[in-house]
């Protein structure tokens, strides 16, 4: 049986690495907008046009820009 040898860097390295991992994954879940998406009040937007213009948009419409985004 081979014994491995451990380096004392190795449980402070994983322990950073843990850290690290957390703190990504928690600025990846706060980042995130809570309640309604800037999209998802404008979602019908599109559907409409549709229904009123009988034609696809061309996305130069004015009524189906959506302010947040800017287009």
């Amino acid at each position: 049986m081979e014994k491995t040898v451990k380096n004392k860097w190795d449980k402070p390295i994983f322990i950073l690495y843990i850290i690290l991992y957390i703190v990504i994954c928690l600025s990846m879940v706060f980042k995130q907008p809570f309640g309604n998406p800037p999209d998802e009040a404008n979602r019908y937007k599109i559907p409409l046009y549709i229904y009123e213009h009988h034609s696809l948009p061309t996305g130069f419409e004015e009524e189906i820009r959506i302010p947040g985004y800017g287009i």
